[in-house]
């Protein structure tokens, strides 16, 4: 029965540790900022740009559950 002890709890540290690198993997650990406080690429800049928008303008989502629909609006 020791044996089988033995076994279990090295199989539980196995998935500990498998799920501490997983975790770890998910997490920026370079310290840069968080991707919506991130500067916009030069592409999404150029294409800002050729819209007539602002980068600095805001954005707003509308929802409609029932007809299934997203609207993304973007003033000029």
């Amino acid at each position: 029965m020791v044996g089988f002890s033995r076994i279990l709890r090295a199989a539980a540290l196995a998935v500990a540790g498998f799920l501490a690198v997983g975790l770890a993997s998910c997490s920026d650990m370079g310290g840069s900022l968080p991707k919506h406080l991130q500067p916009l690429d030069q592409k999404m800049r150029d294409l800002i740009e050729r819209k007539g928008m602002e980068e600095k303008s805001p954005i707003f989502i509308r929802l409609f559950k029932e007809e299934s629909t997203l609207e993304v609006w973007k003033p000029q």
